[in-house]
C-alpha cells in the first residue's frame, strides 16, 4: 500500500518557530503556483493538493478574523528543501499585522531565511466561499537567513523576495 502522508511544513518565526504539520500529497495536475523573484533569480512554487488536504489552508480564530497560510514547493511533491511559507492575518477581510514569511533552502528546518516581521503585503483580492478562499496578492522584502532558534539573523546574508501568488485555500482541520 501506498504511504499517502507527507509532512507540511510552515514556519512562522517571532522568536521562536511555529511548526504545524499536514499531511498532503500532490496531484499530478491542477496545483497552484505561486510565481516571483527570489535573490534575483525567476522561481515558482506549487501548492500541494489531495481531495480537501491542501498546502495552502485557512483557519478562522475568532468572528471575523482568519489566518491565511500558504506553503509552495520547488516541485509538485512535497519536499522542505527549495519550499516557501507565507501566512499572515485579517479581520473582516482586511490585512492586520505584519505578515510572515519563511523560505527554507535545505531539507531542514535551519537554516532558514525570514522576513523578520519586514515587507509588504498587497491583496488584490480575497473571496471566501463554504470551503474555499481565493487570494491573489503580492509579497516584496528582504528575508535574513536564521541559523536556529533564538539565534540572532545573519549579519548581511539576505536574500530578496518578489512573490506573486493566485492560490484557493482550503479549511484548516478544526473546520473540517
Amino acid at each position: 500500500m501506498k504511504q499517502k502522508g507527507i509532512d507540511l511544513l510552515m514556519c512562522t518565526i517571532q522568536g521562536a518557530v511555529l511548526v504545524v504539520f499536514l499531511t498532503a500529497k500532490a496531484e499530478s495536475a491542477g496545483a497552484d503556483t505561486l510565481e516571483g523573484e527570489l535573490g534575483g533569480e525567476s522561481r515558482s512554487w506549487h501548492v500541494l493538493r489531495d481531495g480537501q488536504t491542501s498546502t495552502a489552508r485557512f483557519s478562522n480564530v475568532a468572528p471575523g478574523v482568519v489566518v491565511y497560510q500558504v506553503q509552495g514547493h520547488a516541485e509538485k511533491k512535497f519536499a522542505i528543501a527549495e519550499s516557501v511559507a507565507l501566512s499572515f492575518t485579517a479581520m473582516n477581510g482586511r490585512l492586520i499585522g505584519t505578515p510572515e514569511v519563511s523560505y527554507f533552502p535545505e531539507n531542514s528546518l535551519f537554516p532558514v531565511y525570514s522576513n523578520q516581521a519586514g515587507g509588504k503585503l498587497t491583496l488584490e483580492h480575497l473571496k471566501s466561499g463554504e470551503d474555499t478562499v481565493a487570494v491573489k496578492g503580492r509579497y516584496q522584502g528582504s528575508l535574513e537567513r536564521l541559523e536556529g532558534i533564538g539565534k540572532d539573523a545573519s549579519g548581511g546574508d539576505s536574500l530578496t523576495l518578489d512573490l506573486f501568488f493566485d492560490v484557493r485555500l482550503r479549511p484548516g482541520d478544526e473546520q473540517e
